[in-house]
């Protein structure tokens, strides 16, 4: 932009540019975030434990290091898509509420998970897993957050259609906060948790629905709708198979039920926030 465009703009055209420019950052960042968890929940799954109790990776040489070398890269450029968002959200005034509260569980959790880098190799400690996995959640969650205040709103979501998104979003956490646990146990044979994980996600369906229903008479918001309700589907009979499977079951489809559970998240996301009122 050349310096008389810029001193030709209005407060209310730079206001416009600085909310697209966060839009494309919160959902280059959530992206990425995804990738990130999609190389740190194959590497977990690929890990098995010798008679020494030591870890031994089975996937192929050249997929972990691919993996690795994309988890770390994408974290590098998270990093700093994160500063440059605390830059653009805490130099305008005021301050959105909404992004100030992105912006904050985006640098926690950056932080969090920096902190967690060295003591995650192993996985010998289930709240190091369960710290990763959730960490990796919310800040993907945090970053669609940006993307979706930068969104024009089109229209308004039926009465407390939000907060049933926000509701189904709450319980999703807390089901793959189990997952986590679940599948950390699972690493060393012991399935204690799989009848409790099971039960819960007949719960989130439920309030998966919930979320959803308000929004399926609505042009609007009716494909974000079924979005939801397709992928709480598709994740409880996947949830299902994996339990039938239980100690067979493949690391794919595992790795695949952990990445409906993130996209699942970032729709929630979209629908709490396309309802406000």
């Amino acid at each position: 932009m050349s310096t008389a465009t810029a001193i030709a703009e209005t407060p209310e055209q730079r206001a416009a540019r600085v909310t697209r420019v966060l839009g494309r950052v919160g959902g280059w960042g959530a992206a990425l975030t995804l990738a990130i968890l999609a190389a740190s929940v194959a590497l977990r799954l690929s890990t098995s434990f010798d008679p020494a109790g030591e870890p031994v990776s089975t996937l192929p040489e050249v997929l972990e290091t691919v993996a690795r070398l994309g988890h770390r890269l994408s974290a590098m450029v998270v990093s700093v898509l994160a500063v440059l968002a605390a830059m653009i959200v805490f130099s305008t005034r005021p301050w959105p509420a909404g992004r100030v509260v992105a912006m904050v569980l985006i640098l926690a959790d950056i932080g969090l998970l920096a902190a967690l880098g060295r003591h995650t190799p192993g996985y010998r400690v289930a709240a190091v897993t369960l710290a990763n996995v959730l960490g990796g959640m919310v800040l993907a969650c945090a970053f669609w957050w940006l993307r979706e205040d930068a969104l024009p709103r089109t229209f308004r979501g039926p009465p407390r259609a939000a907060a049933y998104a926000w509701l189904a979003l709450a319980a999703l956490v807390a089901q793959s906060a189990l997952g986590a646990v679940t599948s950390a146990l699972a690493m060393r044979g012991d399935r204690v948790l799989d009848p409790l994980h099971l039960a819960m996600g007949v719960a989130f369906v439920a309030f998966a629905a919930l979320a959803a229903w308000p929004h399926l008479g609505d042009p609007r918001s009716r494909v974000a709708a079924r979005i939801v309700a397709s992928l709480a589907a598709m994740q409880f009979l996947l949830g299902l198979a994996l339990a039938q499977a239980g100690a067979t079951r493949p690391a794919p489809a595992g790795w695949l039920h952990a990445m409906i559970a993130c996209a699942l998240a970032l729709a929630l996301v979209s629908l709490a926030m396309r309802s406000r009122k």
